[in-house]
């Protein structure tokens, strides 16, 4: 289970499901991103448990839900945007999920540690099971091919 893979689901299912919304405020848009998130865990919790269970790999569902919540929160309330503007912003964001999602998985996996965990080179170096070379080299690799999918936005 990876936190970045169940926010990119939990913001594709909104906007497939932006009509369902019935709020107004930014609060009521987080609540109901919370409660599809919260789906999302228990979800990703159940199939996990199905699988062979990795007692290191494990995580709860409410830590699970917080650092989700976190990332999911910054996105939302981090801005007073119009709300023509924060569509904008979404359907970005999903451009940024497919392009990155379409990387050859070395590269994905380089980039979700390197840009949306946080991680060092060298963790991320040390779970891919190379060098701190050949990690930027994959960094490097995906930048350019997301700036090619993206334009010169990226």
């Amino acid at each position: 289970m990876d936190a970045s893979d169940i926010v990119q689901e939990t913001l594709l299912e909104a906007h497939e499901g932006r009509r369902r919304f019935r709020g107004e405020s930014p609060r009521e848009l987080l609540a109901w991103l919370r409660q599809i998130l919260a789906h999302n865990i228990a979800n990703a919790v159940r199939d996990h448990r199905r699988a062979k269970r990795d007692v290191e790999l494990e995580r709860s569902l409410e830590a699970g839900l917080g650092e989700s919540s976190l990332k999911l929160g910054a996105i939302v309330a981090g801005s007073e945007a119009s709300p023509s503007e924060e569509v904008a912003r979404h359907e970005e964001l999903l451009r940024l999920a497919e392009a990155v999602e379409s990387l050859p998985e070395e590269q994905r996996d380089a980039v979700v540690q390197r840009y949306f965990q946080g991680r060092t080179l060298a963790a991320v170096s040390e779970t891919a099971g190379c060098s701190k070379y050949v990690v930027t080299q994959r960094l490097r690799k995906a930048m350019e091919r997301l700036r090619l999918d993206l334009g010169d936005e990226a």
